[in-house]
């Protein structure tokens, strides 16, 4: 099995029995994110000191 996660949403992880599945399942998950569907999406950001 194999575990993936976006750097960008590392509170949601996805699995797969291969890597191109996995793959995959990572662009449906971004696209589900990143659609504004789901409410209350923790989205990690860099911290920029000026």
């Amino acid at each position: 099995m194999w575990l993936g996660y976006l750097d960008d949403f590392p509170d949601y992880m996805t699995q797969a029995e291969t890597p191109e599945e996995l793959q995959e399942n990572l662009k449906e998950l971004c696209e589900e994110l990143t659609s504004g569907k789901i409410p209350g999406v923790r989205h990690a950001a860099e911290l920029q000191i000026k």
